[in-house]
């Protein structure tokens, strides 16, 4: 990875980034965030382990949907061979009464 910077200047102990308008306390070891809001100063959005972009959100659904046809599909085709050989098993079974 690499070592770690610390922020040279009048105030080694705090360093501000651009983008977000946090700074990084290097004597507490730990992020200042600022009031909630981004350089472009509109609210945050929420970033966890369950955000996700919408075109990610549509094709993990996608997904889950072929999932499903596919399963569905195969469990027709089963039903379909069980009716097939009940059939052909009562077919047998009048035959063998008939003759």
């Amino acid at each position: 990875m690499g070592k770690k910077r610390r922020a040279k200047g009048k105030d080694e102990d705090m360093m501000e980034t651009k983008e977000t308008g946090a700074s990084w306390d290097f004597s507490t070891n730990s992020m200042n965030i600022g009031e909630g809001e981004g350089a472009d100063g509109e609210p945050d959005e929420p970033k966890g382990p369950r955000h996700k972009k919408p075109t990610q959100r549509r094709n993990i659904k996608l997904r889950k949907n072929k999932k499903t046809e596919k399963a569905i599909a195969l469990l027709d085709q089963q039903s379909n061979k069980i009716e097939k050989n009940q059939r052909k098993r009562e077919l047998k079974n009048t035959l063998k009464k008939m003759y």
